[in-house]
Formats: structure tokens, C-alpha cells, sequence
């Protein structure tokens, strides 16, 4: 759940333009958190091998992600707070 600051009279979701930061506001904008979790198939050295998130929304750039400490099976997982409408996203390992 995102918690925020902001009484609730504003109309939240309700985006003027798509996909168009127009307030600098992601409330206002209807901007949502996001789970994202990777789990490898395959054993890799965390250490040594990178392991990154890319989304459409960054130009595919790509964010380096940890491996989770709570989990027995080795888990990669990260929270984003992202724009309303459609996010292509993928996965590298050691790029």
C-alpha cells in the first residue's frame, strides 16, 4: 500500500495527459507502486553477477538489484513507483 501526505479531496487516478508528467505531482497523476520479484533459474554467484531490472519507463536503463535476505530461495526484489498505463519490462543476468 503507498501512503501519502495528501488529503483525500483530490481526484486520485485521473491523469489529464497519457503517460506525461504534467504536475511533476505522481499522486496527482495516478502514479502506482509496484512489486517487482525475479527468481533465477539457474545458481549464480551474487557477488560476482549482476543482476538487473529494465523498464520502458526508463528507457530501459538498467537498475541493479539485491538479492533478498528474508527469502531460503535466492529472490531479486525491488518496489517502483511507476506512470499509469502499459510498462514493458525484462530481466538481465550479467548483462
Amino acid at each position: 500500500m503507498l501512503f501519502t501526505r495528501i488529503s483525500g479531496s483530490l481526484d486520485f487516478g485521473k491523469v489529464k495527459r497519457k503517460l506525461k508528467a504534467v504536475s511533476n505531482c505522481w499522486i496527482c497523476e495516478g502514479w502506482s507502486e509496484v512489486d517487482f520479484s525475479f527468481k533465477p533459474k539457474i545458481a549464480i554467484d551474487t557477488d560476482i553477477v549482476p543482476v538487473k531490472l529494465h523498464l520502458s519507463s526508463d528507457n530501459y536503463a538498467g537498475e541493479l538489484l539485491l538479492p533478498s535476505e528474508t527469502s531460503e530461495e535466492l529472490t531479486f526484489t525491488t518496489k517502483r513507483t511507476l506512470p499509469p498505463g502499459s510498462i514493458k519490462y525484462y530481466y538481465t543476468i550479467d548483462g
